[in-house]
């Protein structure tokens, strides 16, 4: 017995839950199935297959081989798949659209009709349609939707089919619901060479016997819990020891599924590294749900509601509502700000799948270009239907209104352009073709766009194909022109009809023809496999390369990569569809059943840019002072002065997000916040309230390099006649040298205790240890093991119990109370340290513009984020809010970032994008029981 269902299109890599040759004393069953389609049926019709076994082959196992395969499987599979076939007396076919275009389902179907018993193959209908012509003997090919081509002519009768579309919108899917047991029965009925009412009679006396089997269990285990009284503090304990090793045990494997999974379904692992989290929070767990959050920041949200493929999506002109299409003809809008269904438009009598979308200027009408030839006209605001227009015999591929409205063309998959007025009547009509052609070749149309004055048509085609037309005469203004026949194939192409753009993809890599330009002239860009689908931005700047799970962002005038933003991966399925709003900002992906929704100008989920950084480049750079308030609810840092200007310094609540901003004398060195949490320490001035009015700061040498617990001390260089390195403590209040001593080659690098303690970098890698209050050196700690480099950052934490130093690249972790060694870390760059209050979290910010992140009660780096890229030569300074809740990082330029380091929080930003719980199938294969069986996203997105 074997049983093939669709193979999936998300791309996703090959995996075999078993291998082997299969025993001929053994009922092999061969699963092949799509986890994003019907991942929930195929393992629900194998235990119900299995269940039926039982009763009749007690002395035949049946087996179950469950396969994964994609588009993209490893060809070297096929002999093991071939090998479960020949060994298989039945051949269970999962019907689907999907399942029809895949080539794995086609060949597995075309080699069962080559060498086995056709009348032993079983069709479970999943999805799209089956029509039989009794004519010609075989199926209606215009109405099949769901089958291979390989079944074409293999039988000679309409063969009998199980109809299981309505499992795709039910949840839960077992035995216990009546129909699908029902549907299970008729399935394993042949198989067995037995009545359907003779397997559930054997199925219910089966029942009844394991009945009363468990019922003596019962017993049984009564008495052992009675004998069991005695120990029953220790039970407990062990209990609660071994679901505490299960709880850790199912966190780890969730974190390294969620790792797993970030490229392939983004959401999925979202939800499983928020539940990995829950179950046990572990510095594991905590590291995998910061990394998935920051994986793809631009990614806003994923959109259900579509209850087939999703097919085409456009985005309205004002960008505010997403406009989408699906397989099952339904048409949904979507609030983009919201990210939630505004409407769902269907035509209950026509039901064919919608092949292409345009959307009015105005954005107050939706036109639908269906399989069938039609195409239907909804109001956007209402949903009401306003009409549906004839287009011909074969699928309408692309639809565009008139910049005044008043007109509308579609374009079909035989190259036929047609041009209808706003009351439905035709006005012209174009062939999209080589005319030069003997045969005059057709191209299926892709696009289609009017000028801006409504006056001309462009059309783009298959293989590049593009050309023009004057709406007036009905001459042909552009030239039929194939930019895609070259010396390899189009797979994809693209035409941006206001700026004559051409695009073309094939399996080596991209390019853009602009007007007038050859093909072989253009601008390329190889890419890795071969894209699956393109579009522009409507001006024209931005293009979109979909392939290999991953949708890839370029200049399209360069062919450039845009910047950090540049791939997008974690799509639910084939990208089917694409549309950027005019400002290249929004960007809406149909991928499976799903509309992901992306900010192209967002680069981070958890950190937010208060300030951007300045040019400073030909003026005096802004010094990077940056510490929260006490109450950790204001963050203070210093912007810089150009030119004629001053120095600020800034002040941002994080609560109301109210900037404040005071002038400082040039080369002023400040302290932002003190120990109060308000004063403003710097020079011989008196203290100043930054709440209150702004008083003038006494400047420094701006060449002083500070550091300070807030306390009222600054470390600098002291200058002289001395020709050894020195260091001077300055009273920021007296401005009196309050002790000295020696310090490594340059600018001293030091950093203050909350004990009053003093560490200063010296030669040699060391680090001296001074008592402030008795301006003495009290240790020196020497350098890590196979160290001796220049010590280039020092930090405590905000109690002063630990010390971390870095140099060479690597970050050493002192007890400083011990004054001994804790672990070392290796950062591999030149940076700067910072610890938090109590010394469990570590940030290094580095010279590009990256933070990482490190805990180091366990040494797990969390991760690594980018903020804003410094404009000098020094890396950012970083700050911890004494909650532990926040992190601020300021780059040269007075750039400012804050992140949100609460990791209670995270799951709202999880919920937010994924926008669904775990399913029931999703939870069972991945969680388990060790965790509580709760929503992950209890109160939805």
């Amino acid at each position: 017995m074997s049983l093939v269902g669709e193979s999936g299109t998300s791309g996703r890599s090959s995996r075999r839950r078993a291998a082997g040759a299969v025993e001929p004393a053994t009922y092999a069953a061969f699963l092949s199935y799509s986890h994003a389609l019907d991942g929930k049926l195929a393992p629900a019709l194998q235990a119900g297959l299995q269940r039926f076994a039982k009763p009749w082959y007690r002395q035949r196992a049946l087996r179950v081989f469950r396969d994964e395969t994609s588009l993209s499987a490893n060809p070297a599979l096929w002999p093991s798949i071939e090998q479960a076939l020949s060994a298989s007396e039945f051949f269970v076919l999962l019907a689907s659209p999907e399942a029809a275009a895949s080539p794995w389902v086609d060949r597995e179907a075309s080699w069962w009709a080559s060498h086995k018993d056709r009348s032993k193959l079983l069709i479970v209908l999943t999805g799209g349609d089956i029509g039989w012509d009794r004519g010609s003997g075989d199926f209606d090919w215009t109405r099949t939707t769901c089958l291979p081509p390989s079944l074409r002519g293999v039988f000679s009768e309409e063969p009998r089919f199980i109809d299981l579309r309505w499992a795709r919108e039910t949840e839960q899917l077992s035995l216990q619901n009546p129909r699908f047991r029902d549907a299970v029965a008729d399935l394993a009925a042949p198989m067995h060479g037995r009545a359907k009412d003779d397997l559930f009679g054997e199925d219910v006396r089966h029942h009844r016997r394991a009945v009363r089997l468990a019922r003596a269990a019962v017993a049984g285990l009564t008495v052992l819990a009675l004998a069991a009284t005695a120990g029953g503090v220790v039970a407990v304990n062990q209990r609660d020891e071994a679901r505490r090793q299960a709880r850790l045990a199912t966190s780890r494997q969730l974190a390294a599924t969620a790792t797993s999974l970030v490229d392939t379904q983004y959401d999925l692992a979202l939800l499983l590294a928020v539940e990995g989290f829950r179950a046990d929070e572990t510095p594991q767990a905590r590291s995998t749900l910061f990394s998935v959050l920051e994986r793809n920041p631009q990614h806003l949200a994923f959109l259900r509601g579509h209850k087939g493929t999703a097919t085409a999506v456009e985005l309205t002109p004002d960008g505010r509502s997403i406009v989408s299409a699906d397989t099952g003809g339904a048409v949904i809008v979507w609030d983009v700000d919201r990210r939630e269904r505004l409407r769902t438009m269907a035509a209950a009598a026509d039901p064919a799948p919608i092949e292409s979308l345009g959307v009015s200027t105005d954005g107050e009408l939706v036109a639908a270009g269906r399989r069938d030839g039609n195409v239907t006209v909804w109001e956007t605001a209402t949903g009401r239907l306003r009409g549906t227009l004839r287009a011909g015999e074969h699928a309408v591929s692309a639809v565009s209104f008139s910049p005044d409205g008043e007109l509308l063309a579609t374009g079909d998959g035989r190259g036929n352009v047609v041009v209808w007025d706003r009351t439905g009547q035709e006005v012209r009509r174009f062939f999209h073709g080589d005319p030069s052609s003997p045969t005059t070749t057709w191209q299926a149309v892709t696009r289609l766009g009017f000028s801006e004055a409504g006056r001309r048509l462009d059309v783009g085609g298959t293989f590049a194909t593009a050309s023009g037309w004057d709406l007036r005469t009905g001459e042909a203004v552009r030239p039929f022109v194939a930019h895609g026949f070259g010396p390899r194939t189009t797979s994809a192409s693209a035409f941006n009809p206001g700026g004559g753009l051409v695009a073309w993809g094939d399996g080596i890599g991209i390019g853009v023809v602009p007007p007038g330009q050859d093909y072989f002239d253009s601008p390329r860009r190889e890419l890795p496999g071969t894209p699956d689908g393109m579009a522009f931005s409507p001006d024209g700047r931005v293009l979109a390369v979909a392939g290999q799970s991953a949708v890839r962002l370029f200049d399209a005038a360069s062919v450039e990569p845009l910047g950090e933003s540049a791939v997008l991966t974690g799509y639910p399925g084939r990208v089917a569809g694409m549309a950027l709003d005019r400002e290249g900002r929004t960007l809406a992906v149909a991928a499976g059943d799903t509309i992901v929704v992306s900010n192209l100008h967002r680069s981070h989920r958890l950190g937010r840019v208060v300030s951007q950084p300045r040019d400073v480049s030909n003026a005096e750079l802004g010094y990077r002072s940056l510490s929260f308030s006490a109450d950790s609810r204001a963050v203070g840092w210093v912007a810089p002065a150009g030119f004629g200007e001053s120095p600020e310094l800034r002040v941002w609540g994080l609560d109301d997000e109210e900037l404040r901003s005071f002038p400082l004398d040039r080369g002023t060195q400040v302290v932002p916040f003190g120990p109060d949490g308000q004063t403003v320490r710097a020079g011989d001035e008196p203290p100043m309230v930054w709440s209150g009015e702004g008083r003038r700061l006494r400047a420094f040498d701006p060449d002083v390099a500070v550091t300070s617990d807030g306390r009222g001390y600054v470390l600098r260089r002291d200058y002289g006649f001395r020709r050894e390195s020195r260091f001077s403590v300055v009273d920021l209040e007296t401005d009196e040298e309050v002790f000295g001593g020696s310090a490594a080659e340059g600018s001293p690098v030091g950093a203050f205790g909350a004990d009053g303690t003093l560490a200063v970098a010296t030669t040699g890698g060391s680090i001296a240890l001074w008592d402030v209050s008795q301006r003495r050196q009290v240790e020196t700690l020497p350098p890590p093991a196979g160290g001796g480099a220049a010590v280039e950052s020092l930090a405590y934490s905000g109690d002063g119990r630990v010390l971390a130093s870095l140099a060479a690249g690597t970050i050493a972790v002192w007890d400083a109370g011990a004054r001994a060694p804790r672990l070392t870390l290796r950062l591999g760059k030149t940076g700067a340290l910072t610890l938090d209050a109590d010394g469990t979290l570590l940030a290094a910010a580095t010279q590009d513009g990256s933070i990482s992140l490190w805990d180091l009660e366990s040494s797990q780096q969390l991760g690594t984020v980018r903020g804003l890229t410094p404009t000098g030569a020094f890396p950012a300074a970083v700050a911890f809010a004494p909650d532990g809740r926040t992190m601020a990082s300021a780059v040269d330029g007075g750039g400012l970032m804050v992140w949100d380091l609460d990791a209670s929080s995270w799951r709202d930003h999880a919920c937010s994008v994924a926008r669904r719980d775990l399913t029931g199938d999703e939870r069972r294969l991945h969680v388990g029981s060790a965790v509580e069986n709760r929503p992950v996203c209890p109160l939805g997105p």
